[in-house]
């Protein structure tokens, strides 16, 4: 069967043809409530030109058919990545409707956009590819693509592949990737990756979608700009190569450009996701809504924890995080963890944070670590492990806070605590009075471990 190509090229007319495709669409929950999962979506086509490997239609074209597309062909010399569905330069337009994609070459991409522009890919289901799902690349040019109420599942690479392009996706279901026996791979949800040789980052907004079952992380941004709104990321498993990550969204500079990740995370959850819901490393990030809940140790029993912010590699990489009216809940080792960084945090609501389970050590509500500073007010934190706030060489100010029910509320080693007022600890801490006022001790704990990136 041919593959199909978008591209520059004479058309003439062929027969009708229909298609469908069983496209999942999805509303990412708010709060704990439960996904909310639209009916699938069926469709016909309209009549469409055949060019040889192509349905086409002059101008910006519409693409569509019926038959799954299981020839390879390349995107060009400057890149070897091979795509069932190929929109390449001299097709900015687009528009992919109502179709399914699968396939059985190997390492063949589902759906690729490369050097063509608003591209737009409505109801299609991307399925069983032996590589990755859906790719946006700039190797043959400016790309830009739009995907909306799409399915990609069951691919045996990364889902979408984002690389130095613009790409909006809404209304997505993006699940199970690199699960394909015989052996699951490193698989994300969603990668955001730069154009090193280029110096050239990403633009992604990822709206009210479901991101779940992954491996290594569910969403990724690295150098890039980016806006998450209403989306669900979970069940987030560790890689099977090695037993790290598993991180539900990595937000980061990227290593080789030096390109710094400013990402806005908005009505988001992220539940039931290994070593970190939300790890952000030496990158800017604002988190409004969130809820990060359920994280899971890794293999090793080692993290575990809700939020993890800190500086990346090398010198004045730290991050600069604003975190409001959100909750950490039910995690291990740290809910929120921030280290060389400038973390204002207000209106977070932190419980049940447990010792971690490997070695039933730390289990605090949030550390301060290494000459981080960090503002806190308008938040509650109870029931953790061990501290309920623990300052570690770094500086905290508090006001208008209640800890309740931590072993030790207040705890400062070689750190600075400020208090502004109003911050009460007791046990339960609905009883808290203004007799309650918190005292900060030097427990003689060591601080939690620094994750390595």
């Amino acid at each position: 069967m041919a593959a199909i190509v978008v591209a520059k090229g004479q058309s003439e007319q062929g027969p009708r043809r229909t298609a469908r495709a069983d496209a999942g669409s999805a509303r990412a929950r708010r709060g704990l409530d439960q996904v909310e999962r639209q009916p699938t979506r069926r469709a016909k086509a309209p009549r469409y030109a055949r060019s040889g490997k192509c349905w086409t239609r002059t101008g910006p074209r519409r693409l569509a058919a019926s038959d799954d597309a299981r020839r390879r062909c390349h995107l060009g010399s400057s890149c070897a990545t091979i795509a069932s569905v190929l929109v390449r330069e001299g097709a900015s337009g687009t528009e992919i409707h109502n179709l399914g994609i699968t396939g059985t070459a190997p390492t063949a991409t589902g759906l690729a956009v490369s050097g063509a522009e608003e591209v737009v890919v409505e109801g299609v289901w991307v399925h069983d590819v032996l590589g990755y799902g859906i790719e946006a690349v700039n190797a043959l040019g400016p790309t830009s693509v739009t995907l909306r109420h799409s399915l990609v599942e069951r691919n045996e690479a990364t889902g979408v592949v984002v690389f130095a392009s613009v790409v909006s996706l809404t209304d997505m279901v993006i699940r199970d990737n690199g699960l394909l026996p015989p052996t699951p791979r490193s698989a994300r949800g969603i990668d955001v990756e730069t154009d090193d040789d280029q110096a050239l980052g990403a633009t992604v907004e990822i709206r009210h979608s479901v991101v779940e079952r992954h491996f290594d992380h569910g969403i990724n941004l690295s150098g890039a700009q980016g806006v998450i709104d209403s989306t669900l990321v979970r069940d987030t498993l560790a890689r099977p190569s090695d037993g790290l990550f598993g991180r539900g969204i990595g937000i980061q500079r990227d290593p080789a450009t030096g390109l710094v990740a400013a990402v806005a995370v908005t009505s988001t959850v992220v539940e039931g996701n290994t070593d970190a819901g939300i790890f952000v490393y030496g990158a800017n990030a604002t988190l409004t809504g969130v809820v990060a809940s359920d994280t899971r140790a890794r293999p090793d029993q080692d993290f575990g924890r809700g939020i993890n912010v800190q500086a990346g590699a090398g010198a004045d990489t730290g991050s600069n995080v604003t975190l409001q009216a959100s909750l950490i809940a039910r995690t291990f080792d740290v809910g929120l963890f921030t280290m060389a960084s400038t973390v204002d945090v207000a209106g977070l609501w932190i419980r049940d944070v447990a010792a971690r389970p490997g070695d039933a050590l730390f289990g605090d509500g949030i550390v301060t670590h290494s000459g981080n500073t960090l503002a806190l007010v308008d938040s509650l934190i109870q029931r953790t492990a061990r501290a309920g706030l623990g300052a570690f060489d770094a500086a905290a100010s508090l006001r208008a806070t209640r800890i309740g029910c931590s072993a030790f509320p207040l705890t400062t080693e070689a750190g600075a605590l400020t208090e502004e007022g109003n911050v009460l600890c007791a046990c339960p801490v609905e009883e808290a009075t203004d007799q309650d006022v918190c005292k900060a001790v030097q427990a003689g704990v060591e601080p939690p471990d620094v994750p390595s990136e």
